[in-house]
Order: C-alpha cells, then structure tokens, then sequence
C-alpha cells in the first residue's frame, strides 16, 4: 500500500531530507535551504511510504524562472528498490493536483541521467525536452597553481550587501539573455523579490565575488553551501557588453581560491550543455563532468 504524508513536523523535514539525499547525493538540499524554500511562497513537500516504509519524496513550487507563471517545479525522487511498484505516480498525481489548485497547468522536471526511465515514463505523458544540463565538480586540492586571468580591466571585490543593487542590475541584463530552454525567458524581478531568490541565507557571500568596471558590475559569480565542505555555484553571469575578457574564468578563479583557503574540498555546479563558452571556462580550470541533467515540461498529471 502507499501512502503519501505532507511534511510538516521536524521529524517529517528531517526525514524528508534523509531519504532526499540519500536518493539525489549530487545535489544535497539542506535544512536552511529547504526553510528557506517554503517561507517564500506556494511549496508542497510529501514522503511516500510503501506497505509502511518510507520509500520517497516529492515537491512541487513556484517555478524558478517564473515564480508566478502557469509552471510548477516538481521533484520526484523513489529509492531504487522500490521503482516500477506505483511510488512516482502516487507522488506525480498529489503534486499535479495541488499544482492545479494553485492556479498552473504544467509542471517542469529535472531528471537525473541514471534515472534512465522517467524521461520514456514522462514522455508517454506529453512531456518534452526543454533544456540539457551538465553537471560539474572542481577538486580544490588540484586546483591549478599556474591558473592566471589576465585583461580583464575589472577589480574583484567579494559580495558584501551594499553590492546587491548594483549586482542586481547586472543581472537584468545577464538572466534577460539565459538560455532556459523551449524559447521561455525568464521572468523579471523586482530587486527585493531577486534577492530573495538570490541571495538567500545560505550564500557564502565571502566566496562570492562582483567584477567592477569603476561602478558597474560587469559579472557576478554567487556560491552557496549547503553541506559540509561542499559549494555551490549559484550563478556566474557577465553582462553581455563584457564578454570576452576572460570575467567568468576570472570570477570562478576567485571563488575557487578563496573556498580552498576556507577549507571547502570541492565546488559543484551545472551549466546548460549547449553553452560552449562556460563549458572551456571550466575545463580550463579543471572541472570535470559528473552528471547530465535532462529538462522537461509538460501537462499536469491528473
């Protein structure tokens, strides 16, 4: 029999993120991060059990790009034991209706490359590919010691808060030109509502870095942690003016120096495949790939 329990108790968010984590190591999600999530707005988290034990999770929100748009963000995730037994259905239907009853009419999914089967389970159901994400890591011990950037004619200064404006403007002009995938963009922000999405608790705003062009920022490069040892790239963005200059190796560079002097093992991160400019700027800081990420939208399934 399965069952499905809303997360709400301490108890519930503790396991909810265990079994999380447990099935999804590649991108660990915190307690900070998980409170921060649903303090913002419209969010649904679940565990499933199965004939009694806790097997799975799932959540549905606001979508990233267009917090108030007609998507839901929706995870599933099941252990691998208990696949092909009714588990993602279950969690897939309680998601769609509570997407439904907040007003949207498709959800949008990242599936992970070894869940091999949910792309053909999700594409039988009217979903589509949308986006193609690659998966990175940064060993810090390895870090390349003869790694220079040179020209860039910026100053780098780590992101304190009197930095947010001007880094928020950067970033109209930054998230204006991203590739989301299936020729949506995003959605702009008002500056408080970006920060909120931004710059939340768990940035590590000593590891974050603005590159400065006299007043302006040129590019901006955001690292969380949410777990041990580990950062997260957030965001790296360059104003499209500033191109070519060899910013974002300059940025990520910073970021990679100052988390190793921190004590930080490793930096992860993701960038859409097709974006052939970020991907030399990791492999010439040695980044190594670690995972694929396909993207899909599609109808609600009720």
């Amino acid at each position: 029999m399965i069952e499905l329990r809303r997360v709400e108790t301490d108890a519930d968010v503790e396991l909810y993120l265990r079994l999380r984590n447990e099935i999804y190591p590649q991108h660990p999600f915190s307690a900070v991060a998980l409170a921060e999530s649903r303090a913002q707005g419209w969010r649904l988290d679940l565990v499933a059990s199965l004939d009694g034990a806790p097997v799975g999770v799932g959540s549905v929100g606001r979508d990233w790009v267009d917090p108030e748009g007609p998507v839901g963000f929706a995870s599933v995730r099941v252990l691998r034991a208990a696949r092909g037994r009714g588990v993602g259905t279950a969690l897939y239907r309680a998601l769609s209706a509570d997407a439904e009853a907040h007003g949207r009419s498709e959800l949008y999914v990242v599936v992970a490359e070894e869940d091999a089967g949910t792309p053909a389970y999700l594409g039988k159901r009217g979903y589509r590919c949308v986006l193609q994400m690659q998966g990175v890591a940064l060993d810090l011990a390895a870090l390349p010691c003869d790694t220079v950037s040179q020209g860039t004619g910026c100053e780098l200064r780590r992101l304190e808060p009197g930095l947010d404006r001007a880094v928020y403007e950067a970033a109209r002009e930054v998230e204006a030109a991203l590739d989301v995938g299936d020729g949506t963009a995003m959605a702009p922000l008002d500056f408080d509502a970006w920060r909120r999405r931004q710059l939340p608790a768990h940035v590590r705003r000593d590891l974050s870095f603005a590159a400065l062009d006299g007043a302006t920022v040129a590019g901006y490069a955001i690292l969380e942690q949410q777990t041990e040892a580990i950062g997260e790239h957030a965001m790296t963005g360059v104003r499209p003016a500033y191109r070519g200059r060899g910013i974002a190796t300059a940025l990520k560079l910073a970021q990679a120096r100052a988390a190793h002097a921190a004590g930080l093992r490793e930096l992860r991160g993701a960038n859409v495949l097709a974006n052939a400019a970020m991907r030399r700027v990791n492999a010439k800081l040695g980044y190594r790939q670690t995972s694929l990420q396909t993207h899909l939208r599609g109808p609600l399934l009720l």
